[in-house]
């Protein structure tokens, strides 16, 4: 059995999300996710963005420096968590 390595119980309420596919509150858990994403017909589609939005709440958004350079690139880190964790659970792509 695999471990899960998503962060414990956040909330998944399901509304408007600003015209983006998710927002998240990381200092209540909360991840709101779009209807359009949350009934979408593809499940692996769901599947990954919530992977990411789950890894965000582990890890915050980007880091820069003090001339706006990306240092700590979050949305790659969530991406490769999010294409890592369905890998492993079966969604294979080929």
């Amino acid at each position: 059995m695999q471990p899960d390595l998503l962060p414990p119980a956040p909330t998944i309420p399901i509304g408007d999300s600003n015209n983006t596919a998710a927002t998240i509150t990381p200092e209540q858990k909360d991840i709101l996710i779009d209807p359009s994403i949350a009934y979408h017909w593809y499940k692996p589609a769901r599947v990954y963005i919530m992977c990411h939005e789950c890894k965000h709440l582990e890890v915050g958004g980007n880091i820069v420096d003090n001339k706006g350079k990306i240092i700590f690139d979050a949305e790659k880190v969530c991406d490769a968590f999010a294409r890592n964790w369905m890998l492993s659970h079966g969604y294979n792509p080929i």
